[in-house]
């Protein structure tokens, strides 16, 4: 699954490069990011998913589940390890 999310991104960076303001290709690219941040999360990888995450939002600040994750997860990085 992985490779193919990784994949399909590639394409759509490169989508994005072409036509940088097209409303479809940065919702999709942004969704897609957002994915990759929910499997990055749920490694562990918590800034990495912040950084799909705020991309994503720049990509389509209308995505409404990115800023409760992002909220979310920046409350997680700023707490010390238990």
């Amino acid at each position: 699954q992985r490779g193919q999310l990784d994949s399909v991104l590639t394409e759509m960076f490169e989508l994005h490069r072409q036509w940088p303001s097209d409303a479809r290709v940065c919702g999709r690219l942004a969704r897609l990011l957002l994915q990759r941040g929910l499997v990055h999360y749920g490694r562990g990888a918590i800034e990495v998913a912040v950084e799909d995450w705020r991309r994503a939002r720049q990509l389509d600040p209308q995505l409404a589940s990115v800023a409760q994750l992002l909220d979310s997860a920046s409350r997680e990085l700023s707490q010390p390890p238990r």
